[in-house]
């Protein structure tokens, strides 16, 4: 994908929130708005303005998902709509009813249900929940259902290695954006980081591949489960712990410390440390 566009997107998925016009996009990539929303459309099969309303609602069904007592206009606006009769508009546009109607079902379609012998019988170590200070995470886009992911780990830190990024660390962290979608979606869609931490920012010039963790609190666990069953697993974590510890989900993300005894060998089931950030 060209490279100015993976900068336009990364942009649009950290500060969606904002009003993002065409032009200021187009201009800290450095290209005219008319070149950048034909490339943007070629490479992303989608237009800049469509790629920012479909994260926006993205973020609004997480929220719906994870807290009922939100209204549409506390959701339109923390979302980056204007008002909450446009954020309904879009959301009907793209999923055929409204809000309220989801939020109904999704509350419906998320009543307990036992859990499958399978899922219970994976592991889950050292459930806490604990403060992170944040941190800076170098990193490089990849799919955690790829069988070289480990690889995309020690490419992420030779390469920091070799620029000799300040703060720079051995601690490999991956990071998960837009979870919801792996569970009320396809998984493909899930993006994933594989990163190295830094303990202070990089240069500019790498600004389209660093991601700021943020400190706060973090409901946290360790497991080797695969990743094929870790979303189980998470939904299995939120409610023996996190529910009953009152916990609501912060942000639509999740992050792991990957542990350093791991190899390319213990794909996929690599020891980590899973953080949730929670309120």
């Amino acid at each position: 994908m060209d490279k100015r566009i993976v900068i336009a997107y990364d942009i649009i998925k950290k500060r969606y929130q904002e009003k993002l016009l065409l032009e200021t996009i187009a201009q800290e990539v450095g290209l005219s708005p008319f070149y950048f929303q034909r490339l943007f459309k070629k490479e992303m099969k989608e237009s800049p303005t469509e790629c920012i309303n479909r994260i926006r609602l993205e973020r609004a069904m997480h929220l719906m998902a994870i807290d009922y007592s939100l209204s549409i206009t506390d959701i339109a606006y923390d979302c980056g709509f204007s008002s909450p009769a446009v954020f309904t508009r879009s959301f009907v546009k793209r999923f055929s009813k409204t809000p309220k109607e989801y939020s109904n079902a999704f509350r419906l379609a998320r009543n307990p249900r036992p859990l499958k012998p399978e899922v219970s019988e994976l592991i889950i170590e050292d459930k806490e929940i604990v403060y992170f200070p944040g941190c800076w995470l170098f990193y490089a886009h990849t799919n955690i259902l790829w069988s070289n992911l480990m690889e995309t780990f020690h490419s992420v830190k030779a390469f920091s290695e070799l620029e000799q990024l300040k703060g720079r660390t051995d601690k490999l962290f991956g990071l998960f954006t837009h979870i919801h979608l792996a569970f009320h979606g396809d998984r493909e869609q899930l993006n994933y980081y594989a990163g190295v931490k830094l303990s202070s920012r990089p240069p500019k010039k790498f600004e389209h591949r660093i991601f700021w963790i943020p400190e706060g609190k973090y409901a946290c666990f360790t497991t080797d489960t695969s990743y094929e069953k870790m979303f189980a697993l998470k939904v299995r974590f939120k409610a023996e712990f996190m529910d009953k510890q009152g916990l609501q989900i912060r942000d639509p993300f999740a992050f792991e410390h990957i542990f350093e005894s791991n190899t390319s060998k213990d794909y996929p089931c690599f020891k980590r440390r899973i953080y949730t950030p929670v309120y």
